[in-house]
């Protein structure tokens, strides 16, 4: 049960971050995902404060943007 109810909170927290991602505000505002520096810096900021390790991937599952303890290229797979 434990298993389980980790794996949907971690369901809850990426869908929660993909949203947050790829939002993009009626003003005009590129989403996050349209600003990869942005979009990393935001990674970052998570990274610290949840002491997590967060990876952005398209749907080719080609690294878009990380922050993570260990390295990781843009445009890996």
């Amino acid at each position: 049960a434990t298993k389980y109810l980790g794996l949907i909170e971690a369901t809850n927290v990426a869908r929660e971050l993909a949203d947050t991602i790829v939002f993009k505000p009626s003003d005009g505002t590129p989403s996050l995902l349209d600003r990869p520096e942005a979009l990393t810096q935001f990674l970052e900021q998570q990274h610290r404060r949840a002491r997590r390790d967060f990876i952005v991937v398209d749907r080719n599952k080609v690294i878009v943007a990380h922050a993570a303890d260990e390295e990781h290229k843009a445009g890996d797979k």
